[in-house]
C-alpha cells in the first residue's frame, strides 16, 4: 500500500534512530492463471501472463471493504481509523525533526541514569556503583501512544 505524503516504511533494527526508514513504490500487476497456464512458453520465454495495472481502483475497493466492516462509518479514508493514525504518527518523518526527538523515542536502557536520560522508572540508588539508577525494563509502565509522544512536544 502507498503511504501517505511524508511517511516512509520502517524495515530492521534502530528505527528510533531513523535506520531502516526507506519509500517503497508498489506496482500491481494481475495474473491471468488461465491464460498462463493455455499456454506455458512465449516463444523461447515463459508465459506469465501479466498485465500492469493502476492500484488505485483495488485500494479504493478494499478501503471501503473496511470501513464498512469495522464500524468505523462517518470515516472518509483509511488513515482517520484510531490505529492507522497512530501507525501514520509512527511513520511521518517530519517528526524526526521535533527537538529531542532521539530522547523521546529511544529504547528502554535497563540501567538507566536520570543524570543522563530522562528515564521512564523511578531511579534507586546501586549498591556497587553508588549511581541512582533504574532499570526501566522491570516496571515498564504502559507505553503512551505515538500521536501523545508528538503532542507531549507541542505542549511544552
Amino acid at each position: 500500500m502507498k503511504l501517505p505524503e511524508n511517511c516512509y516504511h520502517k524495515l530492521g533494527m534502530g528505527k528510533p534512530l531513523g535506520l531502516g526508514s526507506v519509500k517503497i513504490t508498489p506496482t500491481l500487476y494481475i495474473i491471468n492463471r488461465k491464460e498462463r497456464y493455455k499456454s506455458l512458453f512465449d516463444n523461447d520465454y515463459w508465459n506469465e501472463a501479466k498485465k500492469k495495472e493502476e492500484a488505485d481502483e483495488f485500494k479504493k475497493a478494499f478501503e471501503n471493504y473496511i470501513l464498512t466492516h469495522i464500524s468505523e462509518e462517518d470515516k472518509v479514508s483509511l488513515w482517520e481509523i484510531p490505529r492507522l493514525k497512530q501507525l501514520r504518527t509512527m511513520l511521518d518523518w517530519s517528526n524526526t525533526q521535533k527537538p529531542d526527538w532521539l530522547e523521546r523515542t529511544r529504547y528502554m536502557l535497563i540501567e538507566c541514569d536520570p543524570a543522563v536520560f530522562k528515564c521512564i522508572c523511578t531511579s534507586k540508588n546501586n549498591r556497587k556503583t553508588k549511581k541512582r539508577i533504574c532499570n526501566e525494563f522491570k516496571d515498564r509502565p504502559v507505553l503512551p501512544k505515538a500521536n501523545e509522544v508528538i503532542e507531549e512536544e507541542i505542549e511544552k
